[in-house]
This record gives C-alpha cells, structure tokens and sequence, in this order.
C-alpha cells in the first residue's frame, strides 16, 4: 500500500492489532468491532451500548464498507473485545492514524488540526487512555471544542 494512501486509511492501522478472542467464537471480525466503536465515539458515543445503538442506527452506512456478517455486535461484544484487547497497542495504532493524518493536513487546515486533535482527546478519555494530565489539544492556549451528541 501506498504510504498516502495508508495515512488514510484507518483499516490499515486497525490490522495492525492482533485478535485476542479464540477463533471458534468469533461472530464479529475485531475490524468491524473497532471501526464501529470509533466511528460511534466520533459521533458521540460513550459506552458499548452507544456503540451498538449507533451500530444499530447506521448499519445501512456500515454496511457499505464493513463485513458484518452477523449484523451489528451487541455491547457485550464491545466489553468483552475492549476487555481483551491490548489497550496500548491499540492507542499506538489510533494514534499514528491521526498523527499521519495531522501530518498530511497541517499546512492546509490549521482549525481542522485543532479539531483533529480535540476529536483524538475525546476518543482516548472516552477509552480511559488519554494522561489526565494532558493538554487535549497540545498547548495551553487551545480549548477542546465541547462535546456535543449528534442524533445519529
């Protein structure tokens, strides 16, 4: 793959993650679980039922570029893949998706960075992965926007 092209292309980083779950009772593939769980987080989501409800509300959308051989995973796949899930490996990947793309985008869009950055903050709290004691936008002077719950 083109190094343009995988700075794109969060399914890339999301290979990079290794399934912990046993093969046998995989439902879902862990790449259908992770791309809902942070599309859903964009949108507003907080927990694995918003996850799956979101799931739920934009499968016609998902459907367009996910497997999802067995419709939308319930919240309880989401525990228990987040539960079982390398937490840091998967911050790592997440991270260098949006690193790749703040590198591309930087002398483009300085609000969309900023944006950017906010969004990452939201999604890593939301996952309990962000340092408390971290700016979440990277500098003092720059507010995170505030959240607002979209209506899928």
């Amino acid at each position: 793959m083109q190094e343009t092209n995988r700075v794109e292309n969060l399914s890339y980083y999301l290979s990079l993650i290794p399934d912990p779950r046993v093969d046998r009772r995989k439902e879902h593939s862990l790449h259908d679980v992770l791309m809902i769980a942070i599309l859903g987080m964009l949108c507003g989501a907080e927990s694995f039922v918003d996850f799956e409800d979101f799931g739920k509300a934009k499968q016609d959308w998902l459907q367009g570029f996910l497997a999802l051989p067995n419709g939308i995973p319930s919240h309880d796949t989401f525990g228990r893949v987040f539960a079982a899930m390398d937490n840091k490996l998967f911050a790592e990947s997440f991270r260098a998706w949006t690193e790749g793309l703040r590198k591309k985008i930087s002398g483009e869009i300085d609000s969309q960075v900023l944006t950017l950055r906010a969004a990452i903050a939201v999604c890593l709290a939301a996952l309990r992965l962000w340092p408390s004691t971290a700016k979440p936008c990277g500098a003092a002077t720059t507010k995170a926007h505030p959240r607002v719950r979209s209506t899928w």
